[in-house]
C-alpha cells in the first residue's frame, strides 16, 4: 500500500433520481446491477492499493437504492476505511427507519444540498415540487439522531445559480439556524458546454462579482463563517477575505464511469488560468476559475493587485 490516505468514490450513477435539478437533468433507472458491479470492482482495486480515508458513495440518487446499507456495510468490510459518506439530495432520510438502518451499517457523514431558503427558491432548482418540504423533515431527523453528537457528520452544500443568486442572504440567514449541521459549503455548478439547458440557469457573474462582499460580511455578522467554506469562488470573484476555502478535489476513481483514470476530473470541474492571472498577487495559491466560463465567456478571471 502506499503511504498517503486517499479518498475514492463508489458511484451509483445508474440509480435515477427523483429531482431534475437545472444543472443537472433527469435520470432514470437503468443497468443497476451492471452499476453495482462495475464500482465494486473498482473499490476492490484502489482499497488493495491505497490507505483510504473515505469511501464517497454518491450517483443520482444513492440514497434512492432501497439496498443502500448492504451496500455501505460491504464497503467497510472491503476498504476497512476510516468512514463512508452518502452524498444524496437527502429527500429519502425523511424514512427513519432508512436513515437509521444506513448509520448502522457504516455511514457516518452525509452530504446534503440545500439551494434555498424556502419552498419556492429550492423547488426551482431542483424541479421537484416537495422536495423542499422532504428535505426538512429528513434535517429534522437528523437533527434528532445526531442529538449534540458528532456522529453521523452533516455538510450541507449549496450552488450559486441565476434561479437564487439574488436569495443568497436569505439563504445564509437560514443556514445559520441549522444548529446541528456541523459544516457548510457553497460553491459553483460545473457547466459542461454540451448541456443547453443549463444556460439560462449560470449565474449573472457581473453581478455576483458585485453582491457578494456585502452577502459575505452578512454571513461573517451572523457567525457563518466559522462552518461556511467556499468551493471555487476565487478572490477577484469573491473580493473578500475568507477564512474557509473548500475547492473541489477529485477522489480517486471518482470519475471512472466516465472513462477518466486516476484523479483527473471531467472538462467541466477543470480549472484554467489566463495570461493576467499572473500578475494577480494571489496567483500563487490560486487554482484558477472553472475552464468552461472563462472558454464560453461567462467569467474572466481578473488580476488582484490592490489590498482588499
Amino acid at each position: 500500500m502506499e503511504n498517503s490516505k486517499v479518498n475514492t468514490a463508489f458511484v451509483l450513477d445508474n440509480v435515477g433520481c427523483e429531482n431534475r435539478c437545472v444543472f443537472c437533468g433527469n435520470h432514470t433507472r437503468k443497468n443497476i446491477d451492471e452499476n453495482i458491479e462495475r464500482e465494486f470492482e473498482k473499490i476492490t482495486r484502489i482499497c488493495r492499493k491505497n490507505d483510504v480515508a473515505q469511501v464517497e458513495v454518491s450517483g443520482n440518487d444513492p440514497v434512492e437504492y432501497e439496498e443502500l446499507p448492504k451496500i455501505v456495510e460491504k464497503i467497510t468490510d472491503i476498504c476497512g476505511c476510516d468512514g463512508v459518506a452518502i452524498s444524496t439530495h437527502g429527500m429519502d432520510l425523511e424514512d427513519e427507519s432508512f436513515l437509521n438502518e444506513l448509520v448502522e451499517s457504516g455511514a457516518d457523514y452525509f452530504r446534503i444540498p440545500l439551494y434555498g431558503h424556502n419552498v419556492e427558491v429550492h423547488d426551482s432548482v431542483t424541479l421537484n415540487e416537495g422536495s423542499f418540504v422532504r428535505l426538512m423533515k429528513a434535517f429534522k431527523n437528523l437533527r434528532e439522531l445526531k442529538n449534540g453528537s458528532e456522529v453521523p457528520g452533516l455538510l450541507v452544500t449549496s450552488l450559486i445559480l441565476k434561479d437564487n443568486q439574488d436569495h443568497l442572504e436569505q439563504l445564509f440567514h437560514f443556514m445559520s439556524k441549522l444548529d446541528f449541521v456541523d459544516e457548510f459549503r457553497i460553491g459553483l455548478a460545473g457547466y459542461d458546454p454540451e448541456n443547453k439547458d443549463f444556460v439560462p440557469h449560470i449565474p449573472d457573474f457581473g453581478k455576483l462579482e458585485k453582491d457578494l462582499p456585502e452577502l459575505l460580511s452578512y454571513a461573517e455578522s451572523i457567525g457563518l463563517d466559522e462552518k461556511l467554506s467556499l468551493a471555487d469562488i476565487p478572490m477577484c470573484l469573491r473580493n473578500y477575505k475568507w477564512g474557509k476555502i473548500g475547492d473541489f478535489i477529485p477522489p480517486e476513481g471518482g470519475y471512472e464511469h466516465f472513462g477518466i483514470i486516476g484523479k483527473d476530473a471531467p472538462i467541466y470541474m477543470q480549472k484554467i488560468k489566463t495570461s493576467d492571472c499572473r500578475s494577480c498577487k494571489h496567483n500563487k495559491n490560486c487554482p484558477g476559475f472553472l475552464r468552461t466560463y472563462v472558454e464560453n465567456g461567462y467569467f474572466t478571471p481578473k488580476p488582484v493587485k490592490d489590498e482588499e
